[in-house]
C-alpha cells in the first residue's frame, strides 16, 4: 500500500499529468458548448451526393446532345446519331452514378481541379470586354504619339571585366539605339 501511495504521489506531482488532464478537460468542455449545425455535417459528406431516381432522357438533355454534335461536326446528328448519343449519355450517367456511390469523387484531385476549371470558364464566359471602336483607338493613339514618335533615341552602356579584374567601360560599351531599329557601336 504505501508503495502504491508514492507511485500516486509521483504521478500527481508530474507536470505532463496536469497537462494531459487541463488538455481532455479542454476538450471536453468544447465538444459541449460547441454546437455543430446538423445541416453543416451532413452537406459536408454529401457534398458529391448520388442522384436519386431513374434516368431520364428528356428534351433538355436531347437538345444538348444535338448542340455538343453540332458544334464538334458542324452538322446536325441525324436520327441514328442522336440515338447513339442517348445511349452513351446514359450509359455515361450510369458509370457517374456508380462512382459517386462508392466514393470515387472524393478527395480526388482531378476531379476538384476539373471542377475549379469549369467553374473558372463560367465565371469568364460572363464577363464581356466591349472592342474599342476606331475612333477610341485614333483617340488612344493620339494621346500618346510623343510615345510612338519616332527618333527618340536610348543609351545602352555595359560593363567590360578587363584582364585586369576590374570593370570599366570598353571599347564597345556604349551603344545607342534608336527607334529606327539601327544603333552605332
Amino acid at each position: 500500500m504505501p508503495l502504491v501511495r508514492a507511485v500516486l504521489r509521483a504521478v500527481v506531482r508530474e507536470p505532463l499529468v496536469h497537462f494531459g488532464i487541463l488538455g481532455a478537460l479542454l476538450f471536453a468542455l468544447d465538444a459541449v458548448t460547441t454546437d455543430e449545425p446538423e445541416g453543416a455535417a451532413a452537406a459536408a459528406s454529401d457534398a458529391f451526393a448520388v442522384p436519386s431516381g431513374p434516368i431520364v432522357v428528356d428534351a433538355t438533355v436531347r437538345a444538348a446532345l444535338a448542340e455538343q454534335w453540332a458544334k464538334t461536326h458542324r452538322a446536325p446528328p441525324d436520327a441514328g446519331q442522336l440515338e447513339q448519343l442517348e445511349q452513351r449519355w446514359i450509359d455515361d450517367e450510369v458509370l457517374y452514378r456508380e462512382g459517386l456511390a462508392r466514393s470515387l469523387a472524393e478527395g480526388d484531385a482531378v476531379v476538384r481541379e476539373r471542377i475549379a476549371s469549369q467553374m473558372a470558364y463560367v465565371l469568364q464566359s460572363r464577363i464581356v470586354t466591349p472592342e474599342p471602336t476606331e475612333d477610341e483607338l485614333r483617340a488612344a493613339f493620339e494621346a500618346n504619339a510623343s510615345v510612338w514618335a519616332a527618333g527618340r533615341s536610348h543609351r545602352l552602356h555595359a560593363g567590360v571585366r578587363r584582364r585586369d579584374g576590374r570593370y570599366g567601360a570598353g571599347p564597345r560599351a556604349g551603344f545607342r539605339a534608336t527607334a529606327g531599329g539601327r544603333g552605332r557601336p
